[in-house]
């Protein structure tokens, strides 16, 4: 893996040329190594290497593979990228962290405390657009996906001018422009073969930040508690200065940047397969935690749940009722027709009709009533039958 070649002519060459592809013999090497396994050989032997070391493969045979290689289906192009921990928790968190270790080391003395009064005096934009930036935006503590996603687009007029020497100010800009305009091509939802080639056609003696080395002495100190609890020799006491820290570009994460093209051609924007949907449902769970007793909260969330599912279909049946009061009596609508608009407000019933037809809209009632209970009532034992099986048999 050539990373600091990633993106240039010859590694898209070689992503295509190499790429992964389900075979029988990837079938048969597989089978060898299990049957090897199972015979007691060990993981790390000759033998298993042998087979597996090449192509760093598992001995775990793939369920796709087994069902559908002999269709021509090639399960590898299955997976797709992870534009949240790659992109925002993976290349521009690392990338941030390191424009703030050449900040700490730089002659400007206020260039956090500028970074961070600039990032505080950023106003919030939309509902989730951008929101307002923590205290000290340069400690990145208890921040999510979205806070860093908010520190990338806000970080060109924050940056600018931190540095005393304007030529590593334009270095820094520039860097950050391209980091910006690549994470909006590949956040767009909606592309067309122009965005697409332009996302794919797209030194300080830095030491760690104080965070860093403050765990690194919390660590240090653990250990040497922990040894002399134990009647061992305490370990040597390292220095406290920060340690030297370089951009470390040997990282899958910013390997896969170059995929992202063909993974929008094949499935589409990045904001249907994006695990940030997941993610956002943890409010949910957390939001049932605060109401709830937190000796059990498990069987208090359930009872929230089931409490929330109950009122949503109660809604529902409503909303159907009323639907049905309003509905109006229009006769089918003939097919070369482009619009069918009911001519009269509400419909007509005949005065001769008239006990005879709310004697008929009564049984009606009667028998959709009866409907929706027995839907409800089904829908009742179908829920508390499933928190049976969890263990809850009481609300």
């Amino acid at each position: 893996m050539n990373v600091p070649k990633v993106g240039s002519k010859m590694d898209m060459q070689n992503r295509l040329k190499l790429a992964r592809v389900d075979s029988k013999t990837r079938q048969f090497d597989i089978k060898t190594a299990r049957k090897a396994l199972f015979l007691g050989k060990k993981v790390n032997s000759k033998v298993v290497n042998g087979l597996l070391q090449q192509t760093s493969a598992f001995p775990t045979r793939n369920t796709f593979s087994k069902a559908l290689f002999e269709y021509g289906f090639n399960f590898y192009r299955m997976f797709t990228v992870d534009f949240m921990h790659e992109v925002e928790l993976g290349v521009w968190k690392a990338l941030f962290s390191y424009l703030l270790r050449i900040l700490y080391t730089s002659s400007n003395q206020n260039a956090i405390a500028t970074l961070n009064k600039r990032y505080r005096q950023v106003s919030p934009f939309g509902l989730t657009t951008i929101r307002r930036f923590a205290r000290n935006a340069s400690d990145m503590k208890k921040l999510a996906a979205w806070d860093f996603e908010d520190l990338l687009q806000c970080s060109i007029p924050v940056f600018e001018g931190l540095l005393p020497e304007p030529a590593h100010n334009k270095i820094i800009q520039n860097l950050l422009f391209e980091m910006a305009t690549w994470h909006a091509l590949a956040k767009l939802r909606l592309h067309t073969d122009t965005t697409l080639d332009k996302l794919g056609n797209f030194q300080y003696a830095t030491r760690k930040l104080p965070s860093e080395t403050a765990a690194r002495g919390r660590r240090q100190a653990a250990k040497a508690k922990k040894a002399a609890s134990a009647g061992l020799p305490v370990p040597p006491t390292q220095s406290n200065e920060p340690k030297t820290r370089t951009f470390n570009m040997q990282t899958y994460k910013l390997h896969s940047l170059p995929d992202y093209v063909n993974s929008i051609r094949q499935f589409g924007t990045t904001n249907g397969i994006s695990t940030q949907m997941g993610k956002s449902e943890h409010k949910r769970a957390k939001l049932f935690y605060k109401r709830v007793k937190k000796g059990d909260h498990i069987r208090g969330i359930a009872k929230h749940i089931y409490q929330e599912r109950v009122v949503h279909r109660t809604n529902r049946v409503e909303m159907r009722k009323l639907l049905r009061e309003d509905r109006e009596l229009l006769e089918p609508t003939p097919p070369d027709l482009h619009y069918h608009i009911s001519s009269d407000d509400q419909a007509e019933v005949a005065p001769e009709n008239s006990a005879n037809s709310d004697d008929n809209e009564d049984n009606s009632n009667q028998h959709t009533n009866s409907e929706e209970e027995e839907e409800e009532e089904s829908d009742e034992d179908k829920d508390r039958g499933n928190l049976d099986e969890l263990g809850f048999t009481e609300y």
